[in-house]
């Protein structure tokens, strides 16, 4: 692993944060996680939009430096030479008083690290529960936002791990499915594809946004009870891709196995065809 610190310097030491830093104080700050497939640069564009509009909806000023992070993220792909990798940037209100007020910010901090990742270091599957723990509400700290503040997610991800599972599934407030931690998620019920809308609070997901443009996912909003029918269930992230749930543990305390049914392979490969097709027309940084 290499970072990319504010000046923009690349070293395999993690650089240090002003401890007056809002999102070290507060959670004050946004992110995204991008893949580089055989060299190439995957999704950036969704990516970039996602980044733009959570800074947009946190009044975090940082159009007219999309460029200048555009080339130092291909410079710390380049710097880091392999060419199945994974790059975190971490976009920070910037240093101010130690105070909440965002006023007295100076410019925004931009951070970046990127380590080696290929489809092997995925999850072969996951095992999942229902948590107690609801998603935020979106009139409150809205999910669409793609932000560092997570302490919604860790305990939700911490009753799942104190009760021996790997990730949690949240409800919303008025009880309708939402998503994993730090994945969106679908089902295969009645022959169809099904996956939480925004509506229901969640996460604008790249990897679920190139499965629905390619009309492989029917949005709604859906109950336990709608997911207690599915035959099948699958995890969606950029890291992740397409990852079966081999077992869900329900809200009542019991539990249901997805051992034989493989439908979710066609959709792992429709979703790693759609890869192949965008590598197609960019460029490659590495190799």
């Amino acid at each position: 692993m290499i970072f990319s610190d504010i000046e923009g310097r690349i070293s395999d030491q993690a650089p240090s944060v002003s401890f007056l830093d809002h999102g070290f104080l507060f959670g004050d700050s946004v992110y995204e996680v991008v893949r580089l497939y055989d060299g190439k640069l995957f999704g950036w564009k969704e990516h970039r939009d996602r980044l733009i509009k959570s800074c947009q909806r946190l009044q975090i000023k940082i159009e007219s430096e999309i460029g200048n992070i555009e080339n130092r993220m291909r410079e710390l792909f380049q710097s880091f030479s392999r060419p199945n990798a994974a790059l975190r940037i971490v976009i920070t209100r910037g240093v101010g008083k130690l105070n909440i007020d965002p006023r007295s910010c100076g410019k925004p901090q931009v951070y970046m690290a990127v380590w080696e990742f290929d489809h092997s270091s995925a999850p072969s599957s996951i095992r999942i529960m229902i948590c107690k723990m609801r998603r935020n509400h979106r009139l409150s700290m809205d999910p669409s936002i793609k932000s560092g503040n997570y302490l919604n997610n860790v305990m939700a991800i911490q009753e799942a791990i104190e009760s021996g599972y790997d990730d949690a599934l949240m409800l919303n407030p008025e009880g309708f499915l939402t998503e994993l931690t730090t994945s969106n998620i679908a089902w295969l019920r009645h022959s169809s594809w099904e996956t939480p809308n925004m509506e229901s609070g969640i996460l604008y997901g790249t990897t679920r946004h190139f499965l629905i443009k390619e009309s492989l996912l029917k949005e709604g909003l859906f109950s336990e009870d709608d997911l207690r029918q599915a035959t099948e269930i699958v995890a969606l992230s950029t890291l992740k891709e397409v990852v079966p749930v081999s077992e869900i543990k329900w809200s009542d305390g019991t539990s249901k196995t997805f051992d034989k049914s493989k439908n979710w392979l066609q959709i792992r490969e429709k979703f790693r065809d759609t890869v192949l097709n965008s590598l197609n027309m960019e460029s490659r940084l590495v190799g």
